[in-house]
Order: C-alpha cells, then sequence, then structure tokens
C-alpha cells in the first residue's frame, strides 16, 4: 500500500512578525480563520520561545507546526569555518533542534502507537489529532504532578529542619527523630524531583 501524504495549506510567520516570541502566538487566531492549516516558525533566538507554550496555543487554534527554521543573520556562522564570526550560531542550531525534537518527535511517535492500536497499515489525520489530545494532557498532567511534588517536598523539608532545630533547646525522642529523618528524606527527593523537571 502506498505512503499517506498529508498536504496542508500553511504560512510563515515571518510575514507578519520578527522576531517570534510567545506572544507572537497571538496570530494563530488570525491564520486559522484565514484558512491556513500549518504555520511555520522561524525562530531568531531560541530563548525567544517556550515550546510547550507554542505548542498548546497551535492546538488551541488548531493549526500544526509544518516546520520550525532558523533566522540567522550575517553574523552566524554555521559552516565550521577557521574563525567563526560568533559562537552564538553552532549553540543556536542545537538548541534549535531540542526545540523541534520537543515539537514534533512526541506527535510522531504517540501517532504511530495510535495507528497501531488501530491495526491501520498508515497513520491517519485522526492518529494524528488523537495523539495530539493525548500528548496535551499528559503535559497538563505531568506539570500538576510536578508542582506538587516542589510544594510537598518543601513542606516535608522544612517541617524536618524546623523539627531538628528544635532538637537543641530540648531533647527528641527516638520516634519523633526517626518520623522526622523520613520527612525529611521524602522532602528532599520530591525537591529533587521538582528540580530535575523543570530545568
Amino acid at each position: 500500500m502506498e505512503p499517506c501524504v498529508i498536504m496542508r495549506f500553511g504560512i510563515n510567520s515571518f510575514l507578519f512578525t520578527s522576531p517570534f516570541t510567545n506572544d507572537s502566538t497571538k496570530l494563530f487566531k488570525t491564520f486559522k480563520r484565514w484558512g491556513f492549516e500549518s504555520v511555520e516558525i522561524p525562530i531568531e533566538d531560541p530563548s525567544h520561545i517556550d515550546p510547550a507554550h507554542v505548542k498548546a496555543k497551535l492546538d488551541k487554534a488548531g493549526l500544526m507546526c509544518g516546520s520550525v527554521c532558523a533566522c540567522l543573520g550575517p553574523a552566524c556562522d554555521l559552516h565550521g569555518g577557521e574563525a567563526p564570526i560568533s559562537p552564538f550560531s553552532h549553540d543556536a542550531a542545537r538548541v534549535l533542534d531540542k526545540i523541534k525534537a520537543e515539537l514534533t518527535e512526541a506527535l510522531v511517535q504517540e501517532s504511530f502507537r495510535d495507528a497501531k492500536r488501530q491495526q491501520a497499515d498508515v497513520v491517519s489525520a485522526a492518529n494524528v489529532e488523537h495523539a495530539r489530545r493525548y500528548i496535551l494532557r499528559r503535559q497538563k498532567n505531568e506539570r500538576w504532578y510536578v508542582k506538587l511534588c516542589g510544594i510537598l517536598g518543601g513542606t516535608f523539608l522544612g517541617a524536618c529542619i524546623s523539627k531538628l532545630s528544635t532538637g537543641f533547646s530540648q531533647p527528641i525522642d527516638y520516634t519523633t527523630l526517626l518520623i522526622t529523618s523520613l520527612l525529611g528524606l521524602v522532602g528532599s527527593f520530591m525537591l529533587a524531583v521538582f528540580i530535575a523537571k523543570t530545568e
């Protein structure tokens, strides 16, 4: 069976704004109203956008990210010459690859999984839509879980430190010391999870 190729009518946001930032996502609603199905996003500096925010706004507008491209000025050198004009160019390319991966890799993999669950030969538009909704729900659940780890971890560790600090002025029995130590360990672990997930 021939692979299914989906062609979409897209637009490059560079026609309307430069640089593209998180605030530029307000254009998505207009693009959708004009009949476009996908957006090509030129990135001048990776720090200008939060991939998760851009993906959420694309989903809300009912658009797909057709592609992500690097906007590199004359001061950027990607060919690896003997004397690069700016060290930013190589770093920008690496970070840009990471951003593209965050926006597309999960969607592609989940689309294949959805098609496989339905025993389909090709990935359909419905599979992509199901994958998009699933990933969005998972991201929301993960953000809630990470925030909860940070809140509880800080509370447990703070309670542990507070209780242990009072031990200098009054004696603490073995059971209280054990419970306090366990709270401290659990709190430290939860804070470590929170820090790792929010880096």
